[in-house]
């Protein structure tokens, strides 16, 4: 159920807008959002990738000649499903990207301007009179200034405490901001420059004698008494150009489109962020939605029970959620196996019969066919593995550890289903003495642990899975 946000508590960061320190502020803040969805988008689609690779080797040797190929085939579909979030995850980081790069531009370019717009001193510098002479006579001529500086001190940003209260991380998320205030483009890209000149009509006071001389060099401060020696003056100062802000909207149309997506028109600054923040937000959160990834992954008590848990959740959707997810499961499921259940044992399972696989875990190499493997003919290097007692990280940030299967299918065939019955380590399935799955346990130094078939995956896709085989 979504939140319903209280009135007043939307869009205080953008509305604290006001002024070029404020807006730095929160440009920097928007930025340092979408750059820290970056690591989760990647974490998550390396996470399963590397889960699925591991996982479905060590499902794979432990399984009887069936259920391995129950086994290859949801690592085919984890695989297909994960390189299509995998794509998903590489283009939303785009638009992440993208937004986070347009807000570090336009805080940079309001730091520049709120530089240059600050109030400094002006000098004129030394002017040329354009006829060459050395001081203006009674021939027709002009004052070049062509060296006006201006000179400010360094522009520091001292942003009240309210702001820095009010424009924070947390105000960035989505539920908190869904409207762009920022400060008009005119105050990045113009500076106001007032200038007036003057010229000598008369003598000034106390003077009988009209003398025409150079033009006005010093500081900008000409006036209409330019005294006795100036033919022509100038006066030049900033005043700066005033920060007004303006406003419009991040949220998607009805038909879930950004403002101005798919344009080609040109765009104010305000509206090019807005777009880019839109589509980052929408990527972001289209990864975000209910997991469409099956997981092949090692035995952990607690990851286990959190798996149990998102599946009873998943279940207790409502119905709308779920037909969604499965039509989109039963699309995949038709685009990557072919129409029907010929195509896929064709396609699939037969060919996986005579796949040769190679895997390589710590110093140990796996090979052999599907069959060779399922059946354990040929190295056996699911054994050979497990009598080194090598251990096997998926990921050096989990710090969790497996234990390859240990029990032999070739140690309980063939016996009758009286002995199978008696033996520990064996138990009747499909009619064949086969030997037992180990049961879920915490692991420890002294037990090699496996779990039942620790699949987390969609419940639609599981369904799948059971019914082929």
């Amino acid at each position: 159920m979504a939140t319903v946000m209280a009135a007043g508590t939307k869009n205080k960061a953008s509305q604290a807008v006001s002024d070029p320190c404020s807006e730095i502020h929160f440009d920097e803040q928007l930025a340092n959002y979408f750059e820290n969805e970056l690591p989760r988008q990647r974490r998550s689609s390396t996470r399963i990738r590397t889960s699925n690779e591991a996982g479905s080797c060590l499902q794979y040797l432990q399984m009887d000649h069936q259920k391995s190929k129950g086994a290859a085939v949801l690592a085919i579909t984890a695989s297909t499903i994960n390189i299509r979030a995998a794509a998903n995850v590489k283009a939303a980081s785009g638009e992440l990207l993208t937004a986070a790069s347009l807000l570090r531009q336009r805080a940079a370019n309001v730091s520049a301007a709120f530089q240059l717009q600050g109030q400094g001193v002006i000098k004129l510098g030394s002017p040329d009179i354009d006829n060459g002479a050395k001081s203006i006579t009674h021939a027709d001529a002009g004052c070049n200034y062509a060296a006006i500086s201006k000179t400010v001190p360094t522009q520091r940003c001292t942003p009240p405490q309210q702001q820095a209260d009010t424009i924070t991380a947390a105000d960035m998320q989505p539920d908190k901001l869904d409207e762009l205030e920022l400060i008009t483009e005119a105050y990045t890209t113009t500076i106001t420059i007032p200038a007036s000149a003057y010229s000598k009509g008369t003598p000034a006071t106390g003077h009988t004698v009209y003398t025409y001389g150079n033009c006005q060099s010093t500081g900008g401060s000409a006036s209409a008494q330019l005294g006795d020696t100036h033919a022509l003056g100038i006066h030049v100062k900033t005043i700066g150009t005033k920060a007004v802000t303006e406003k419009t909207t991040l949220q998607p149309s009805s038909s879930n489109k950004c403002p101005d997506e798919g344009t080609t028109a040109e765009l104010t600054p305000i509206k090019r962020l807005a777009r880019a923040i839109c589509l980052a937000r929408k990527a972001s959160l289209a990864t975000k939605g209910p997991k469409q990834t099956a997981i092949l992954r090692p035995p952990n008590r607690h990851r286990l029970q959190k798996d149990r848990s998102d599946i009873s959740k998943v279940e207790t959707e409502s119905s709308w959620t779920q037909k969604k997810d499965s039509q989109e499961i039963n699309e995949l499921i038709k685009e990557t196996y072919g129409p029907n259940e010929e195509h896929f044992h064709k396609s699939y399972v037969e060919a996986l019969d005579n796949k040769k696989w190679e895997f390589k875990i710590k110093e140990s190499k796996i090979e052999g066919t599907v069959n060779a493997l399922a059946n354990g003919v040929g190295r056996r290097p699911g054994n050979s593995v497990l009598r080194q007692q090598k251990t096997v990280n998926l990921r050096p940030s989990w710090r969790q550890t497996l234990r390859l299967f240990q029990a032999t299918v070739e140690k309980c065939k063939g016996k009758t289903q009286d002995d199978c019955r008696t033996a520990d380590e064996c138990e009747m399935r499909d009619g064949e003495c086969n030997a037992k799955v180990a049961k879920t346990a915490e692991p420890d130094s002294k037990t090699n642990t496996t779990g039942n078939n620790s699949f987390a995956i969609k419940t639609s896709t599981l369904l799948l899975a059971v019914l082929l085989f």
